[in-house]
Protein backbone atom coordinates (compact mmCIF):
# COMPACT_ATOMS: atom_id res chain seq x y z
CA UNK A 1 0.00 0.00 0.00
CA UNK A 2 0.77 3.27 -0.63
CA UNK A 3 -0.67 6.48 1.18
CA UNK A 4 0.68 10.35 0.41
CA UNK A 5 0.33 12.28 2.85
CA UNK A 6 0.20 15.90 1.22
CA UNK A 7 -0.25 19.45 2.11
CA UNK A 8 1.35 22.32 3.49
CA UNK A 9 3.75 22.98 5.74
CA UNK A 10 2.49 22.86 9.88
CA UNK A 11 -0.76 21.39 9.05
CA UNK A 12 0.09 17.51 10.95
CA UNK A 13 1.31 15.07 8.08
CA UNK A 14 4.54 14.20 9.96
CA UNK A 15 3.15 13.93 13.42
CA UNK A 16 0.61 11.66 11.55
CA UNK A 17 2.76 9.54 9.64
CA UNK A 18 4.95 8.73 13.00
CA UNK A 19 1.94 7.58 14.43
CA UNK A 20 1.00 5.64 11.55
CA UNK A 21 4.66 4.47 10.59
CA UNK A 22 5.25 2.91 14.36
CA UNK A 23 3.86 -0.28 12.72
CA UNK A 24 6.09 -3.06 11.25
CA UNK A 25 6.50 -2.81 7.62
CA UNK A 26 6.19 0.42 7.05
CA UNK A 27 8.40 3.04 5.20
CA UNK A 28 8.43 6.77 6.00
CA UNK A 29 9.74 8.51 2.97
CA UNK A 30 9.88 12.12 3.47
CA UNK A 31 10.26 15.74 0.94
CA UNK A 32 13.07 15.07 -1.05
CA UNK A 33 14.47 11.39 -0.21
CA UNK A 34 14.18 9.73 -3.23
CA UNK A 35 16.90 11.99 -4.12
CA UNK A 36 19.33 9.12 -2.55
CA UNK A 37 18.29 7.22 -5.14
CA UNK A 38 20.18 9.06 -7.68
CA UNK A 39 22.28 12.13 -8.74
CA UNK A 40 20.10 13.23 -11.21
CA UNK A 41 16.61 14.57 -9.59
CA UNK A 42 14.30 13.60 -12.90
CA UNK A 43 16.19 9.77 -12.74
CA UNK A 44 16.00 9.56 -8.84
CA UNK A 45 11.89 10.52 -8.90
CA UNK A 46 11.23 7.99 -11.71
CA UNK A 47 12.97 5.31 -9.34
CA UNK A 48 11.19 6.36 -6.49
CA UNK A 49 7.68 6.08 -8.47
CA UNK A 50 8.87 2.82 -9.71
CA UNK A 51 9.30 1.65 -5.98
CA UNK A 52 5.55 3.61 -5.26
CA UNK A 53 4.18 1.17 -8.00
CA UNK A 54 5.87 -1.82 -6.73
CA UNK A 55 4.47 -1.25 -3.75
CA UNK A 56 1.29 -0.51 -4.67
CA UNK A 57 1.16 -4.02 -5.58
CA UNK A 58 2.60 -5.55 -2.70
CA UNK A 59 0.86 -6.97 0.60
CA UNK A 60 3.52 -6.75 2.70
CA UNK A 61 5.30 -3.07 2.17
CA UNK A 62 3.48 -0.15 2.68
CA UNK A 63 5.24 3.53 1.81
CA UNK A 64 3.71 6.38 3.44
CA UNK A 65 5.12 9.61 1.60
CA UNK A 66 5.40 12.84 2.66
CA UNK A 67 4.70 15.44 0.98
CA UNK A 68 5.08 19.10 0.76
CA UNK A 69 5.18 19.68 -3.38
CA UNK A 70 2.29 20.18 -5.57
CA UNK A 71 4.34 19.35 -8.98
CA UNK A 72 4.38 16.06 -7.50
CA UNK A 73 0.80 15.48 -7.21
CA UNK A 74 0.03 14.99 -10.67
CA UNK A 75 2.66 12.17 -11.27
CA UNK A 76 1.22 10.32 -8.05
CA UNK A 77 -2.19 10.53 -9.34
CA UNK A 78 -1.91 8.29 -12.47
CA UNK A 79 -0.62 5.46 -9.94
CA UNK A 80 -3.51 3.38 -9.26
CA UNK A 81 -3.78 2.39 -5.66
CA UNK A 82 -2.09 5.26 -4.41
CA UNK A 83 -4.25 6.66 -1.68
CA UNK A 84 -4.02 10.91 -1.80
CA UNK A 85 -4.78 12.31 1.93
CA UNK A 86 -4.99 16.01 1.77
CA UNK A 87 -3.86 18.00 4.94
CA UNK A 88 -5.11 21.23 5.61
CA UNK A 89 -5.58 23.81 8.16
CA UNK A 90 -6.57 27.48 8.10
CA UNK A 91 -3.58 30.42 7.72
CA UNK A 92 -4.09 31.34 11.52
CA UNK A 93 -3.66 27.82 12.99
CA UNK A 94 -0.86 26.96 10.67
CA UNK A 95 1.14 30.27 11.53
CA UNK A 96 0.16 29.51 15.22
CA UNK A 97 2.04 25.98 14.80
CA UNK A 98 4.73 27.40 13.00
CA UNK A 99 5.22 29.81 14.87
CA UNK A 100 5.68 27.50 17.89
CA UNK A 101 7.76 25.44 16.08
CA UNK A 102 10.55 28.51 15.62
CA UNK A 103 9.28 29.74 19.37
CA UNK A 104 8.82 33.14 18.04
CA UNK A 105 6.84 35.55 16.15
CA UNK A 106 6.88 35.03 12.16
CA UNK A 107 8.05 37.90 10.00
CA UNK A 108 6.07 39.03 7.20
CA UNK A 109 7.38 37.38 4.52
CA UNK A 110 7.21 34.10 6.38
CA UNK A 111 3.41 34.47 6.80
CA UNK A 112 3.13 35.69 3.14
CA UNK A 113 4.94 32.30 2.13
CA UNK A 114 2.58 30.34 4.09
CA UNK A 115 0.06 32.22 2.92
CA UNK A 116 0.75 31.32 -0.97
CA UNK A 117 1.84 27.63 -0.08
CA UNK A 118 -1.60 27.27 1.49
CA UNK A 119 -3.34 29.06 -2.19
CA UNK A 120 -1.19 26.21 -3.92
CA UNK A 121 -2.38 23.22 -2.22
CA UNK A 122 -6.39 24.47 -1.60
CA UNK A 123 -6.80 23.81 -5.04
CA UNK A 124 -5.29 20.40 -5.50
CA UNK A 125 -7.30 17.48 -5.78
CA UNK A 126 -6.98 14.45 -3.82
CA UNK A 127 -8.82 11.03 -2.53
CA UNK A 128 -8.87 12.05 1.09
CA UNK A 129 -8.98 15.41 2.42
CA UNK A 130 -8.22 15.79 6.53
CA UNK A 131 -8.56 19.22 7.83
CA UNK A 132 -6.81 19.23 11.22
CA UNK A 133 -7.14 23.30 12.29
CA UNK A 134 -10.63 22.10 14.70
CA UNK A 135 -8.77 20.75 17.21
CA UNK A 136 -8.72 17.02 16.73
CA UNK A 137 -5.70 15.51 18.60
CA UNK A 138 -2.80 13.72 16.67
CA UNK A 139 -4.52 10.06 17.35
CA UNK A 140 -7.77 11.34 16.46
CA UNK A 141 -6.46 12.24 13.01
CA UNK A 142 -4.09 9.22 12.55
CA UNK A 143 -7.91 6.82 12.99
CA UNK A 144 -9.64 9.31 11.07
CA UNK A 145 -6.78 8.70 7.83
CA UNK A 146 -7.25 4.95 9.03
CA UNK A 147 -10.34 4.48 8.62
CA UNK A 148 -10.67 6.41 5.09
CA UNK A 149 -8.50 4.11 3.95
CA UNK A 150 -10.05 1.02 5.32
Amino acid sequence: MVVVLMGPSCTGKSSVAELIGSRPNIQIVTGKEYLRLSSDENEAWCLFLDQIKTAVLSHDETIIYLLDDTAKVQDLMQISGVHLVKFSASLDVIRDRYENRLQGKLPGIAVKMLSTQKMMWDTVQCTHHVDTSHGLGVKEVAREVIEKLS
